[in-house]
């Protein structure tokens, strides 16, 4: 099992071992198992049917939204939440938070902002696209990535909406398999305070900003040839030291040790997907998925499968990190708090 760098290339070519540019690591992933203990407490027990699908936090203050417009919200970090009135019947699959400013997104392009007084208001997305992920900076530059390549940028907290999807069909031009109209879904979006920001979709298609969400460049991926195509990433996460994760389908784990320019695969050791991914400075990260989760202390070079009836049977979606905690939401609108 080895790890390998990746260059800006089509996504499913030109893998190579990787260097020393991940702490001078060893070139060996190693993948253990144990039974969960005291560190997974499940904080919250929703109802069966329903679904938490994002979660969002800024210090110990949290959201989590859901099936039918559901918002649960906590201050203490994830030990407690309390759940707040809905302002749409419809489906929320992307949040954000950084400090008084707040955004839910969902099915048929909606978005709801709250300025900082607590109020959700709607706001015009132009798009009826379901979104997907959301990410807003402490100067109120917000981005929502969806379906079909949908990517719209705020620089007023969530007020207004303006379109900065890249031309997609430069991008996969020359793909086999692919229509002259091909735009990937994109499901996650991370920015930073800094302007840098990734964006992760189908096909490992990774994007990458320097302005704060206002234009987007490829990272990985490009044209697509043959049956087989490269797995879907699902969730990103971006370090202000410039470390960060993708993660996704056939239990894909990618890492960047300089804000997306370059990218290093992990062996995970499991072939199922993967949702949802948060690290902690120092390496300390938490992957979640399909009745899976992940834990590393070292900033990948070693992953331990974390098991349990609430993990094992159930699927999470949505990983944040909460001070000195970890936070995933999912199935039934289970919240699990997790330390290590």
């Amino acid at each position: 099992i080895v790890n390998r760098s990746i260059t800006n290339q089509p996504a499913d070519r030109l893998f190579f071992f990787c260097g020393s540019f991940i702490l001078m690591a060893l070139l060996v992933t190693t993948a253990t198992t144990v039974r969960a203990s005291a560190d997974v407490e499940k904080v919250l027990e929703g109802t069966a049917h329903r679904a938490l699908f994002a979660s969002s936090f800024d210090g110990d203050r949290g959201i989590a939204v859901g099936a039918a417009g559901e918002i649960q919200v906590t201050e203490d970090g994830g030990k407690s939440w309390k759940q707040e009135p809905a302002p749409t019947p419809l489906s929320l699959t992307a949040t954000a938070i950084n400090g008084s400013k707040r955004l839910v997104a969902g099915i048929t392009g909606i978005i709801f902002f709250d300025n900082g007084d607590g109020k959700w208001r709607p706001a015009e997305s132009g798009t009826q696209e379901r979104m997907f992920g959301a990410s807003i900076d402490s100067k109120g530059n917000a981005i929502v990535v969806g379906a079909f390549g949908a990517m719209l940028r705020s620089t007023d907290g969530g007020k207004t909406w303006n379109d900065v999807a890249p031309d997609w069909m430069p991008i996969f031009a020359g793909s086999d398999q692919l229509t002259d109209d091909f735009a990937p879904s994109i499901y996650a979006v991370a920015i930073n305070d800094r302007g840098v920001g990734l964006a992760v979709g189908e096909l490992s298609t990774i994007l990458r900003t320097e302005d704060a969400g206002a234009t987007w460049h490829l990272a990985l991926g490009g044209p697509v040839s043959g049956a087989e195509r490269p797995p879907a990433l699902f969730s990103a996460t971006l370090r202000t030291d410039g470390v960060g994760y993708a993660v996704g389908q056939s239990g894909r784990i990618l890492q960047t040790p300089d804000y997306g320019k370059t990218w290093c695969e992990f062996n995970s050791g499991v072939d199922v997907n993967l949702l949802a991914v948060a690290t902690q400075p120092g390496g300390k990260t938490l992957i979640s998925g399909m009745r899976v989760m992940l834990s590393s202390q070292d900033e990948g070079r070693n992953w331990t499968r974390i098991m349990g009836d609430e993990i094992d049977y159930a699927w999470y979606s949505g990983m944040s990190v909460a001070g000195n905690a970890f936070v995933t939401v999912g199935q039934s609108g289970d919240i699990l708090r997790v330390t290590q």
